[in-house]
């Protein structure tokens, strides 16, 4: 199931009157050469880069070059990941109502679906063998890693620990890697794939958001680790990116001549293991698509005297102080309006975005569907900045798998305070 926050408060809103319609449907053409979030794979054969980009899955030459996509952009493609032999790919796709394990040809023919459930399954990783995928889900409570055997359709359970585990890596063709959140001890670890419960063993620890490790020829790790505001490609213990370097949170591809396939910055990169300046393998993708007819609205900025806002939440918007002569009850600290029953959940709203000054920053606002419907609000969205949000929000609904170690060490062990839960 796809994440969704839900954020439950206490809101006033406007009436905003709808816009009309217009104007002529265009065609748009676009050639793409970067990428927001993209992960890449090389082929063993070392022929071709797959890439995903808008939610399409493409592959281009080696080298670099023009970009075919061998996918529509229905499926949400996400993290590919080649068979041994350079035929096939797999990778995760939301197609429906979930993320699931989906295969085609290198040539975009033979696409199906290989996995389907109720509950989420993604990041697959081909077995050295070809008959097998590693692929994470959420089919047993929390994420743990599974194996999917192509020829018959058995999964088979490879972790059980009450911690999330994801992002699988063949570590060698009967061990299998992966990002373990574990409250005592996260890190990168590997058990066998065979799933008869043998104890896992720590690959290597570390802090921070982990993305999913690759393994050299000499056993040398690397992987991707957010700490902060810093996004880094380690190689065991060091930092090999750049320090301004945005690196990708997928997981990289260690290459026979000693290089790394990895995705920052937007491109496609590859460098030394041991060390030394990026290349950036360059690429082109076409993009056309027909711009549905609408008429912008328009603003009159030249409008003299006091105008209404709408959609704006805000504690500065509403000065009791001033518009009652006194200080009122509803201005007490929000722990003391809690204990004292005078603030509490009213109704549900999702968080669609996030504004901040830069990533990894605390936020600045958060924008909002209002759950009263499209005629309040910004037709039905607010604004709801950070203040507002430390004074009016009770409760949140946050799927486990997105929470940090701190969040998640709460969830485990909560402390219950009356008019806040963590579900």
């Amino acid at each position: 199931m796809r994440n969704l926050i839900v954020v439950s408060l206490l809101a006033a809103g406007a009436v905003l009157a709808a816009q009309t319609p217009a104007a002529v449907p265009r065609a748009v053409h676009l050639t793409l050469h970067e990428g927001t979030n993209m992960a890449a794979a090389l082929s063993p054969d070392g022929r071709t880069i797959a890439m995903d980009l808008l939610g399409t899955l493409w592959t281009m030459p080696a080298q670099g070059g023009a970009a075919r996509a061998i996918t529509d952009i229905f499926l949400d493609a996400r993290q590919p990941s080649w068979s041994p032999d350079s035929r096939r790919l797999a990778f995760q796709a939301y197609r429906h109502s979930t993320w699931q394990i989906w295969t085609v040809n290198a040539d975009g023919t033979d696409l199906k679906p290989v996995t389907s459930s109720p509950f989420d399954d993604r990041e697959p990783v081909w077995a050295p063998d070809g008959a097998r995928l590693a692929f994470s889900s959420d089919r047993g409570g929390s994420y743990d890693i599974w194996t999917l055997t192509l020829a018959t359709g058995e999964v088979r359970r490879i972790t059980t620990a009450s911690s999330n585990e994801f992002m699988p890596s063949w570590r060698s063709a009967t061990d299998v890697a992966y990002v373990s959140d574990r409250r005592d001890a996260p890190g990168l670890y590997a058990a066998p794939a065979a799933g008869k419960g043998g104890e896992d063993v720590l690959v290597q620890a570390a802090d921070g958001a982990l993305a999913a490790p690759a393994f050299g020829p000499a056993g040398g790790v690397a992987f991707n680790a957010i700490t902060g505001s810093r996004s880094r490609l380690m190689v065991g213990e060091r930092n090999i990116a750049d320090a301004d370097e945005d690196v990708f949170p997928f997981r990289p591809q260690w290459l026979p001549d000693g290089d790394l396939l990895y995705t920052a910055d937007g491109k496609i990169k590859r460098r030394l293991a041991a060390g030394g300046a990026a290349r950036v393998i360059e690429f082109s993708a076409d993009v056309s698509f027909t711009r549905p007819a609408f008429t912008p609205k328009r603003h009159a900025f030249d409008v003299a005297g006091a105008q209404p806002v709408r959609g704006i939440m805000h504690p500065a918007i509403f000065n009791r102080t001033r518009v009652y002569g006194a200080k009122m009850i509803r201005d007490l600290p929000r722990r003391e309006d809690i204990y004292l029953g005078i603030a509490s959940s009213k109704h549900a709203m999702a968080i669609a975005g996030i504004d901040s000054a830069r990533p990894g920053s605390d936020p600045i606002k958060y924008r909002v569907v209002n759950s009263w419907g499209p005629d309040i609000g910004d037709h039905g969205i607010y604004h709801m900045y950070a203040e507002w949000f430390e004074e009016n929000v009770f409760k949140l609904a946050i799927h486990q798998s997105v929470l940090d170690r701190r969040d998640r060490a709460a969830y485990d062990d909560p402390e219950p305070v009356p008019g806040g839960n963590f579900y």
